[in-house]
């Protein structure tokens, strides 16, 4: 039997989550005399077939997976890792657990160990097999963001995966969904006569004069105001955010006859991601938008029906209806959104355009038009930043932004 201390040294794990201890001895009480079946190469083959992996996946995960059987004490943290998670659902620790030394690949060992049991759960709530598969198109997108980050095959999203997995989150057409309470202090409301949507923070935030949150991009504002909120039956009083995402700095009254709310925090709303795997096509995503409700209430009728789309995402800074065409597909997109500020930088549009922030900003690729724009800009002293929005579902038509 292997002690936990020496294992943990001997995969160069300095310091171990205290879960992985709490199990330690279950694990080893459990630990199948053969090893682990979802180490060996049928169990791989099986999976990849089933599953559609393109053909560049199925070799690294191989040559992982004939290492880990090959080392005791790798198969042992393989099972440790699979005992904790069937043991109790850790989305936000498993973030945090830490690869053995030269193994970048091996979180990809539990993702392959739970495709059966996520499969099956969605085989049970009548999900499509196509759907299935392409909500685990993930892993292969992060292994090979990996190996363009670091020039080999690794895979660092085991956190995030862990919502696929759990049946949690689904890819319905060209986007993503998590349905969750709306985790953003963003009331809006609704004109009842007009349409017309205003929004307001309910919780004080501190923003610059230009109507971002203080300390975005590391630039705080010595006249910052902070944002108030109250209803109290007879008015609405607020700083409103702007459709573009920025706080205006002097207050509004709105009355309730007039207005009624249509999003408060904690409201169902379907949080939106968007795979980096391809363009983002305008008719793509609203084709997906339009389908997601409805996927949900056939598949997941458990959860109430969501009133609002909401997205945290580096596409909806307003900066980029002036740096590319008014037709880009990014533009069209974000004008679907209300936006609201959120306290970022630079370092995640950089990610997802460039996998990294160029130490050059001068000598980076200007191969594509979103790269030139954001080098451009950036250079100009006008940094980049993610931002939140949010759809209404009620009267919602995907285009009508563009009209």
């Amino acid at each position: 039997m292997h002690g936990f201390d020496d294992t943990m040294r001997a995969l160069g794990i300095a310091d171990p989550p205290e879960g992985w201890r709490a199990y330690w001895e279950a694990a080893e009480a459990t630990y199948p005399a053969g090893g682990p079946d979802f180490l060996a190469e049928a169990y791989l083959r099986e999976i990849a077939a089933l599953c559609e992996f393109p053909e560049d996946i199925p070799p690294p995960l191989a040559a992982m997976l004939a290492r880990v059987r090959a080392d005791a004490r790798l198969s042992r943290l393989a099972w440790l890792w699979r005992v904790v998670l069937g043991a109790r659902r850790v989305e936000g620790e498993i973030r945090r657990w830490p690869s053995p030394a030269g193994e970048p690949l091996f979180p990809a060992a539990l993702v392959l160990a739970e495709i059966p049991a996520m499969l099956k759960g969605h085989a049970l709530r009548g999900i499509p097999l196509d759907v299935s598969r392409a909500t685990l198109r993930d892993l292969a997108l992060w292994m090979r963001n990996y190996r363009r980050r670091f020039g080999e095959w690794g895979f660092d999203r085991l956190g995030w995966m862990s919502y696929h997995l759990a049946g949690q989150l689904y890819r319905v057409g060209r986007m993503q969904y998590l349905h969750k309470p709306n985790p953003w202090p963003v009331r809006a409301y609704r004109h009842r006569e007009t349409g017309e949507v205003t929004a307001f923070f309910d919780a004080p935030q501190r923003c610059r004069r230009d109507g971002l949150i203080d300390g975005t991009n590391g630039v705080t504002d010595p006249a910052a105001f902070t944002t108030v909120f109250a209803e109290d039956g007879t008015r609405i009083v607020g700083h409103p955010i702007a459709p573009e995402g920025c706080v205006r700095a002097e207050p509004m009254t709105l009355s309730p006859a007039d207005w009624s709310c249509v999003l408060r925090p904690g409201d169902p709303v379907l949080d939106m991601h968007i795979p980096a795997d391809g363009r983002m096509d305008y008719d793509a995503c609203g084709a997906s938008v339009r389908a997601a409700p409805a996927f949900f209430a056939r598949h997941v009728p458990e959860k109430p029906a969501p009133v609002a789309f909401t997205c945290f995402t580096w596409l909806l800074d307003a900066q980029y209806e002036e740096l590319l065409p008014a037709d880009a597909n990014i533009v069209r997109w974000q004008r679907e959104f209300h936006a609201f500020p959120v306290l970022s930088d630079d370092l995640d549009p950089f990610f997802r355009v460039f996998d990294g922030k160029p130490a050059d900003l001068s000598a980076a690729p200007r191969d594509t038009a979103l790269r030139r724009a954001l080098l451009d800009t950036t250079l100009a002293g006008k940094p980049v930043r993610c931002a939140g929005g949010f759809i209404l579902r009620d009267g919602m038509t995907w285009g009508r932004a563009a009209e």
